[in-house]
């Protein structure tokens, strides 16, 4: 059985520039400003394989382009650099909270889109909504 490590190299390396050090081939990466919610914790990490994942934060390799579907952990564990609005990069509990912050957002847009879609619907809804 393969360490979440030898799995984590195994994944970055085919997608990066570097192709022997896994510290230089991460520090290719940072978090591209996409965030997926799948409803449900249904998919993969595809940088650790780590399953059960309900939130998929994209990642962009900034020397091939290439990206990767990651949980937050990953981007964490491995410091795959965050930036704010501003551009500039979070490290530590900034970047943690940048994340959270763009998982509250997420959550808040999805409701706000259910809302509309039921508003829509029907003028018998609207009353619901409003």
């Amino acid at each position: 059985m393969s360490s979440w490590s030898e799995i984590s190299e195994k994944n970055l390396f085919p997608l990066s520039k570097e192709q022997v050090d896994f510290e230089i081939a991460l520090r290719e990466w940072e978090y591209a400003g996409v965030l997926t919610d799948h409803f449900y914790p249904i998919e993969s990490c595809q940088l650790c394989e780590h399953a059960n994942l309900r939130y998929h934060f994209e990642i962009i390799n900034r020397e091939t382009g290439m990206t990767m579907q990651v949980g937050s952990s990953c981007i964490e564990q491995f410091g795959i650099r965050v930036y704010d609005k501003e551009g500039n990069e979070l490290k530590g509990k900034d970047r943690q909270r940048q994340l959270d912050v763009e998982i509250k957002t997420k959550k808040e847009e999805m409701i706000y889109e259910s809302l509309l879609a039921l508003w829509k619907a029907s003028d018998e809804n609207r009353e619901k909504v409003t």
